[in-house]
């Protein structure tokens, strides 16, 4: 749109503009009504004005301009040269400033106006977005069933939102401007301290996550996962951002599952036993072998640095290594005398037995496995798999070297105990041949140099 009385003007900067590479369409106007009326009519791209006109002034046009279409680029065209004058129209509000005698200037000028409108709007658009994205997530927290708090540097609330507030049983405007130790039940970790890990944390701009107990308006206890995160505000950390849900629904689901699980365990334990005496009675000479074993088996295992659930599955296994000797005959698991070689091989038969008996049994450790294997030798003189060296199963290695130490300590019903000294000298002897070499290191090391008596009944448990 161009303000201005003599057309033939208009028409010289139309024809400019056009020169510049820009597809022009314009309008004139040249009084107060006329320019108002245009501007009605439609929201032009840019405005030129003459500053002088006979019954209106460029400086008038441009506050009508403002208070319509703020963002519309004006450039003021006038005859004078003085630098002030120019200022003046800037300061207006005016986007620029040129001289009729450089018309040949208005096409850059244009353009430059057009980039900056161009930014003008897109920073419009961009603030429109910001508030619009500050109400939802305004909406958003203060709907939050999570509890949402800012803390400053000190630990004061300095915001919280309405429902987290309420699951406490506050309002926003009690807790805001409170320390957030009156909410901290006195057997959690200070909030003190867990605000400075939190800070600490924040200078790396990382999350950091913990729990917390918190009391709410009637001391209940509330227990809260919380994540925190920088509150920053011009680019300076003011504080940290809380975010806790509430998991005392999810705290009793896990309560409830450790007590299910540690009846379940009771059971199971208590079936293993059982069934370990079970073996007992059937060869009392043997009586407490199984559990001598197993207390030896565990001890190597723990020595040996292995995991906690793979030292339980071995606990387990040797208290139920002889369970296949259910199916061999009382009176020659209790004959006084040499077994023949038939009776010994029948004898022999228990480790697949105890396999058969055990291997629909679905233990969380190879149970069975270990059972099969623990009269196994690294040379592959053992049965009844005549299995040698990696084919065995370490557990079962440490449940033949537990075996051997225990049944040549005790008294058999073929012969007297043999003693310690030469149990140990014959795991020692056949260490690599017939027995696993780092079993028996740690074997022979606890029972010498930790000074564990083994006796008949082997170990007591630390």
């Amino acid at each position: 749109m161009i303000l201005e009385e003599n057309t033939k003007d208009a028409e010289l900067e139309a024809t400019q503009i056009q020169r510049d590479g820009f597809k022009v369409n314009w309008r004139i106007a040249s009084t107060k009504q006329e320019f108002i009326d245009e501007l009605k009519k439609e929201k032009p791209d840019i405005i030129l004005a003459d500053y002088s006109l006979p019954s209106f002034n460029g400086m008038a046009a441009l506050k009508i301009k403002q208070q319509i279409y703020p963002g519309v680029p004006f450039i003021m065209i006038s005859g004078k040269e003085e630098a002030d004058f120019a200022i003046q129209c800037i300061k207006a509000g005016a986007t620029d400033y040129i001289h009729k005698d450089r018309i040949y200037l208005l096409g850059p000028i244009i353009h430059r106006a057009l980039q900056e409108l161009q930014i003008y709007q897109d920073r419009i658009k961009a603030e429109k977005a910001l508030r619009e994205s500050e109400q939802q997530y305004r909406l958003l927290a203060e709907t939050a069933q999570d509890l949402i708090l800012i803390i400053d540097v000190e630990g004061n609330i300095i915001y919280a939102n309405e429902a987290g507030a309420y699951y406490l049983g506050y309002s926003r405007e009690m807790m805001t401007g409170m320390n957030i130790n009156y909410f901290l039940h006195p057997n959690s970790l200070s909030v003190e301290t867990k605000h400075r890990e939190a800070k600490i944390h924040l200078k790396g701009n990382n999350n950091h996550a913990f729990e917390l107990n918190l009391l709410d308006n009637e001391s209940t206890i509330i227990p809260y996962e919380v994540s925190s995160s920088p509150f920053i505000k011009d680019k300076e950390v003011m504080g940290v951002l809380y975010i806790a849900r509430n998991i005392s629904k999810r705290k009793a689901a896990e309560s409830k599952l450790r007590n299910s699980m540690n009846q379940i365990k009771k059971t199971m334990n208590a079936t293993i036993m059982t069934m370990a005496k079970v073996v007992e009675t059937r060869d009392p000479y043997t009586a407490g072998h199984q559990r001598n074993v197993s207390r030896l088996a565990t001890l190597i295992a723990r020595e040996m640095g292995l995991p906690a659930n793979e030292i339980e599955g071995i606990r387990v296994a040797s208290l139920l290594h002889d369970i296949g000797k259910l199916d061999i005959p009382s009176d020659l698991l209790s004959k006084p005398r040499r077994l023949t070689d038939v009776e010994f091989n029948l004898i022999k038969s228990h480790p697949q037995i105890g396999y058969d008996i055990l291997k629909n049994i679905d233990f969380p450790w190879p149970v069975s496995q270990l059972i099969l294997q623990h009269h196994e030798r690294l040379d592959g003189s053992g049965y009844p798999g005549g299995l040698t060296g990696k084919e065995i199963q370490l557990g079962a290695k440490i449940i033949a070297v537990a075996d051997v130490v225990e049944a040549m300590s005790s008294h058999r019903p073929y012969r007297p105990a043999l003693g310690l000294e030469k149990a140990l000298q014959e795991i020692q002897d056949y260490s690599g041949i017939l027995y696993d070499k780092e079993v028996v290191k740690n074997c022979i090391y606890l029972i010498k140099e930790k000074e564990h008596q083994v006796s008949l009944e082997i170990v007591n448990m630390i």
